[in-house]
């Protein structure tokens, strides 16, 4: 019943926000309505920020209510909580993921066969062997020989561990021969490029079984990575 003195209310759908001087009008003497119709203007939100260790993909991408933006890490990191930010009527994007360092290898999967490390020199194959001692399945790395079989270094280079992180290693190895000029060694690499030999193995190995190793890396102010170098036909899971 729209008679004189009736006021109207006006809302907007979620996502939205009311834009004018008000959000009502007053049926007047003269059988008109009293004062300016508002209008319902979309949620907008400011550009997402990427995880520390990832990126955001934005092409395409309008700020704007119910718009989704994907998140991704770096190589050798892996999403943690939802691999998708939404534009809510709040004008936030939700809560942000973190970029987490991967150490599930996976190397049974073809699409990421070194488990976010780099191969460096001459590269690193992997072929199923004998089971390790803890009862999993183990696979091996094993380092080669350049062309016409000179010798040539085989480096696996870890992706960048966080700073003030505290990491502990365990890996198996299993030599076959180990000549006197072996370089089978495992490195801390900080970003400045300095090195710091943690492991190496010896001559005095035993060979043909599977050997393990424990490692605690000291925390580090800077940002450090992990690699394995060997410069002979070592193998190492």
């Amino acid at each position: 019943d729209f008679t004189y003195g009736r006021r109207i209310r006006y809302f907007c759908n979620r996502g939205y926000i009311l834009r004018g001087e008000g959000d009502s009008l007053v049926c007047d003497l003269d059988e008109r309505w009293f004062g300016n119709v508002p209008t319902c203007d979309i949620v907008r939100c400011n550009p997402p920020v990427a995880p520390l260790h990832g990126s955001i993909n934005l092409a395409g991408v309008r700020f704007q209510y119910n718009q989704r933006v994907p998140y991704s890490c770096d190589q050798g990191y892996k999403v943690v909580g939802s691999r998708f930010g939404v534009c809510n009527e709040n004008g936030t994007w939700g809560d942000l993921p973190t970029c987490e360092i991967d150490t599930d290898c996976k190397f049974e999967g073809a699409v990421r066969p070194t488990c976010g490390y780099q191969n460096l020199g001459v590269a690193w194959t992997r072929i199923l062997s004998h089971s390790v001692p803890d009862g999993s399945v183990g696979f091996i790395l094993r380092s080669g020989f350049g062309a016409g079989r000179q010798q040539s270094s085989s480096q696996l280079l870890s992706p960048r561990i966080p700073r003030d992180s505290l990491l502990c290693i365990k890996f198996y190895y299993y030599v076959r021969e180990m000549p006197s000029d072996l370089n089978f060694i495992l490195v801390e690499v900080d970003s400045e490029g300095r090195r710091t030999t943690l492991w190496t193995a010896h001559t005095l190995d035993q060979k043909n079984q599977w050997l393990s190793t424990d490692i605690v890396f000291p925390r580090s102010n800077r940002q450090t990575q992990i690699e394995f170098k060997v410069t002979q036909s070592a193998w190492a899971s």
